[in-house]
């Protein structure tokens, strides 16, 4: 769901030129950019093993299309789009158990 709202709010925001975009649409982004942020700063905090491969995968394939929302005109867009940006530098791969004395 999430991935579609970023789809939608790409397009709308090309397609739009310099009309703003309804509010409900920016504030829709905004939760789901807030969100993107909360997911990532929950998966900090938890132990690498204990979270499923396909969630890494879900949440790093979110990363261009973030990325693609940079060219937005709303400066709140910018402001939650910037918090959901700055930690995917801890996200880029999955996390690599440590092997400690022959064990994992």
């Amino acid at each position: 769901r999430s991935q579609d709202v970023l789809y939608r709010y790409i397009e709308d925001e090309r397609l739009s030129g310099k009309c703003p975009l309804p509010r409900q649409q920016v504030t829709e982004i905004i939760f789901v950019l807030k969100a993107v942020s909360t997911l990532i700063d929950s998966l900090k905090k938890t132990q690498p093993e204990n979270v499923d491969d396909n969630t890494w995968a879900q949440v790093i394939a979110l990363y261009p299309t973030l990325v693609e929302c940079i060219t937005c005109s709303s400066s709140e867009v910018c402001s939650a789009l910037k918090e959901a940006l700055v930690p995917f530098k801890d996200f880029m791969h999955p996390p690599v158990s440590k092997v400690q004395n022959g064990e994992s």
